[in-house]
């Protein structure tokens, strides 16, 4: 018993000091949060949105350099190095989105 409780505390504070990435995306000209924005871990493949503030975060994150993809519709993609640490606080991440046209090829419409 005593060793199940040793090891389950273990993985317990593991999982709580886990390096991490944290942030909020907001709009560049107006600083209103950007909800839903889609940020992609390009080196992991694992990703998160962004909430109704605006705020992320990325855990279980190993120690080492990432490259943070960040995008949104309507907004111009964003990509972001980020370097982790082996520490108990997260990275704090502030990004602002700038509005992008989405571009379109030619419809044609032809009536019979």
């Amino acid at each position: 018993m005593k060793t199940l409780l040793i090891g389950t505390v273990a993985i317990f504070s593991y999982v709580i000091s886990a390096p991490s990435i944290s942030g909020i995306i907001l709009e560049k000209e107006t600083t209103a949060p950007v909800i839903g924005a889609n940020i992609l871990v390009n080196e992991t493949g694992s990703g998160t949105a962004s909430d109704e503030f605006g705020a992320f975060s990325l855990t279980g994150l190993n120690p080492g350099n990432y490259t943070l993809n960040i995008s949104s519709i309507g907004f111009k993609d964003i990509t972001i190095p980020v370097e982790v640490q082996e520490t108990e606080k997260p990275i704090m991440v502030k990004v602002h989105l700038e509005q992008g046209l989405i571009k379109f090829d030619p419809v044609n419409v032809i009536m019979d």
